[in-house]
């Protein structure tokens, strides 16, 4: 369920097309989606809120602070992100991203992130990831480790979809050339 209410119709119109490439390409819908446009600090401090409602606690001003100037630091050359939020996912995009002829793409790159979330037992692996970020819980190295894994996998997925979309590899995941 993608929630593009608030957005202007033309970018709505370019979230919802996405959405539909995805769940088509992926077999399956989003988890309850909110997208939020926002600059490079608006977008911290949406993940920094989004972060500790997920996780529960109380997380120190620091933690809190780590955590959004790392958001804000990844923002200085993505142009959206996807986080947990208490009801879904909060997917947003910034103003620079707006501009971009390749803003469709971003959307299935993210939504793919969306639906990756959704899978059984994810979006609990990705909590006790933000309880650590926010000092409210400790992780094992190993554990850690394998979050890595997980992150880097479903970074490789969501690129290949974006790619497939763009036409620049087929669905079978082979370069394509004009």
């Amino acid at each position: 369920m993608l929630d593009a209410a608030d957005l202007p119709t033309p970018l709505a119109e370019v979230a919802a097309g996405a959405a539909v490439f995805v769940e088509r390409r992926l077999s399956t819908f989003l988890p309850p989606t909110t997208i939020v446009v926002a600059n490079r600090v608006q977008l911290a401090m949406y993940a920094v809120r989004a972060a500790t409602a997920v996780a529960g606690g109380r997380p120190s001003w620091l933690a809190r602070l780590r955590y959004g100037f790392a958001m804000w630091r990844e923002a200085r050359t993505g142009l959206a992100c996807t986080a947990l939020s208490p009801t879904g996912v909060l997917i947003v995009v910034t103003r620079r991203a707006l501009d971009d002829r390749w803003l469709t793409d971003y959307f299935v790159h993210e939504f793919v992130h969306a639906v990756q979330a959704g899978r059984p037992g994810r979006r609990e692996q990705m909590t006790e990831l933000l309880r650590f970020d926010l000092g409210l819980a400790a992780v094992d190295e190993e554990d850690l480790y394998a979050e890595d894994l997980r992150q880097q996998a479903e970074e490789g997925e969501a690129y290949r979809i974006q790619a497939e979309h763009a036409g620049v590899i087929d669905v079978g995941g082979m370069p394509w050339r004009p």
